[in-house]
């Protein structure tokens, strides 16, 4: 006979968690040892490398090379020179890159959640075992940078693993489809977990200000959203810019959102101009496409840190993005006194001003604007000085690692926490 209470218990469990399901508890009981799901072995694997409870968890898409996973990077090594990392954990949850994974390095626990999957898991079966895993652990905080994963598990069991974990998520800019419709993770999830959220944390001013108008939210949601500045170290500053070697540098994935397309028409009134494009491999037909097989551009792999390329031998950076938040590449070609012509979206505008570099507003006749403005700075002389070195006195006095340190603590609970 069994026991009552066994079936009680699964009828409980059922009205607050309707994912048990209708499950024959009698047969399962009468069975005797019922053999773990492949989540569960995969629950059971990740349980075992990690020896500890963590109080704070990073989640990330994974270690690709990326703008997010620089700024997740940041705040990682932030709190590294502040001796707050323990009991941290970083948790890759869509992916298995690794390209970036050089950046987490003074973290020590670092999970890639599928290296634990035996075979691909459902996303159903994935979002489960996310949610198993923090309800095991109850971390204090938990920070979101750009894990679909992580979204999807807070908006489905927000309210339970609210309760104990303080929840702060990034987001940066509003990503588009190829049709031009918005699709970013604020789009998608946003509305549905405020609840949850205790903060979200943006890189620029710009793109609060559009959730906050899409949204039409009261000054008391308001005060969820922080504006904090990634900051930047100086490296080896240039002086003067290598305006003789009429070499421009590109960085960035090669892709819809960087507008390659615009590189290729800038080339194209430029002969006379070296182009050099640091970006992961695209095929053939990509750059006949964008146009970008011409002699005057020249296609490298991308760099890990800036330090990697001979930034002395350039003139200037070009930057031809339709979308963006406050890249990072700017701030640190802005650091070392490179001069800067890039295309005014998103919260570049706070960065990149008519005082501070070359700014072009999307609109018509834009490559040759783009191409007016490299021929100023190829010109040279004073113009030229006192726009690179005012772009560093602003990096400097506003994206400082003390400054950011600061700003941090008061955003969310993943930097106060020991």
């Amino acid at each position: 006979m069994i026991n009552s209470h066994w079936l009680d218990l699964h009828q409980q469990a059922l009205a607050i968690e309707p994912e048990l399901g209708q499950m024959n508890i009698e047969a399962l009981l009468n069975c005797g040892i019922v053999q773990p799901s492949l989540r569960g072995r995969t629950i059971e694997k990740i349980m075992a490398d990690i020896d500890f409870i963590p109080k704070k968890i990073l989640l990330i898409h994974s270690f690709q090379i990326g703008g997010v996973e620089r700024e997740a990077a940041t705040a990682i090594s932030v709190l590294a020179s502040r001796n707050r990392l323990k009991d941290t954990l970083i948790l890759a949850t869509d992916g298995l890159d690794t390209a970036s994974i050089c950046w987490f390095e003074r973290c020590s626990n670092l999970v890639i959640l599928q290296d634990y999957e035996e075979s691909p898991l459902t996303l159903n079966d994935r979002i489960l075992l996310l949610a198993q895993l923090i309800n095991w652990w109850q971390p204090e905080a938990i920070l979101n940078m750009h894990s679909y994963l992580g979204w999807r598990v807070l908006e489905r069991f927000g309210k339970a693993l609210s309760r104990r974990t303080a929840w702060s998520v990034g987001l940066f800019c509003r990503d588009r489809g190829a049709n031009g419709m918005p699709l970013s993770h604020a789009d998608r999830f946003l509305r549905g977990c405020f609840p949850f959220i205790e903060s979200i944390i943006c890189d620029n001013q710009e793109f609060i200000d559009i959730l906050v108008k899409d949204y039409a939210l009261p000054h008391s949601l308001q005060k969820r959203f922080f504006c904090l500045y990634q900051p930047v170290s100086v490296v080896n500053q240039i002086s003067p810019p290598a305006i003789a070697n009429k070499k421009v540098l590109w960085a960035g994935r090669l892709s819809p959102q960087k507008r390659p397309e615009l590189l290729g028409e800038i080339a194209a009134l430029m002969p006379e101009v070296e182009f050099h494009v640091y970006s992961p491999e695209v095929s053939h037909n990509q750059l006949i496409e964008w146009n970008l097989l011409r002699s005057n551009i020249h296609i490298f792999k991308p760099f890990v840190a800036i330090h990697d390329i001979s930034v002395e031998d350039y003139c200037a950076f070009l930057f031809t993005s339709a979308y963006e938040g406050l890249p990072n590449i700017l701030l640190e070609i802005g650091s070392i006194g490179m001069p800067i012509v890039a295309s005014i979206v998103g919260g570049v505008g706070e960065l990149i001003t008519s005082d501070t570099g070359w700014p072009i507003k999307p609109g018509i006749r834009e490559a040759q604007r783009f191409s007016d403005s490299l021929k100023q700075v190829l010109e040279g002389g004073g113009l030229v000085c006192n726009k690179v070195a005012n772009l560093a006195n602003l990096i400097r006095s506003r994206h400082s690692v003390a400054t950011y340190f600061d700003n941090a603590k008061v955003a969310s609970s993943f930097f106060r926490l020991i």
